[in-house]
């Protein structure tokens, strides 16, 4: 398994402009939590012209199945039952989650824009991050729980020194809700 590099993955994804946010593990560290992870999980919006832009970028990427060498030859049409895939690529693990346990879909979560370098990338809020760890149960997810409450009461106490809004919204509303 190559190891994750997540500023790669997520620069091809930016690059070949797939409308997508971060979710899981990599959305919380973003926003403050020592979270660690092995890969990186995005939720692409799901439509036709989004999932030709995945399959490009995960071309780029020399995407492949778990155990497999060759690299596969994607298309848009291979995310058309949107149900979650796994692939390995020479960036690292990269899980395409179009719906998420408690969360829903791109269009129904609440999300934030957030710099990482030159890149302007949206995240899952650590609000949709807790709610969705919480609804799985699983034993990883109950240990990450503690780390992503406290995460998310710095977030609260920066957010009220500043004077910002909670959050902003579904990752369709907007005028910033594209990547």
């Amino acid at each position: 398994m190559t190891e994750l590099d997540p500023e790669r993955l997520l620069r091809v994804l930016v690059h070949h402009k797939v409308d997508f946010c971060v979710i899981g593990a990599v959305a919380a560290w973003l926003q403050g939590s020592p979270t660690a992870t092995l890969d990186l999980d995005v939720m692409p919006r799901r439509e036709l012209v989004n999932a030709d832009r995945l399959a490009a970028a995960l071309n780029e990427l020399g995407a492949r199945r778990a155990g497999d060498a060759a690299p596969l030859e994607l298309e848009g049409t291979d995310f058309l039952g949107w149900q979650t895939q796994r692939f390995e690529t020479e960036a690292g693990p990269l899980d395409v989650v179009p719906l998420a346990a408690a969360i829903g879909g791109f269009e129904d979560v609440a999300t934030v824009e957030l710099a990482l370098g030159e890149l302007s990338i949206r995240v899952i809020t650590i609000d949709e991050v807790i709610a969705s760890k919480e609804e799985l149960g699983r034993p990883k997810d109950n240990a990450a729980l503690p780390a992503l409450y406290a995460a998310r009461e710095v977030l609260r106490q920066e957010r009220r020194e500043r004077g910002a809004p909670k959050d902003e919204g579904p990752a369709g509303a907007g005028p910033s809700s594209g990547n």
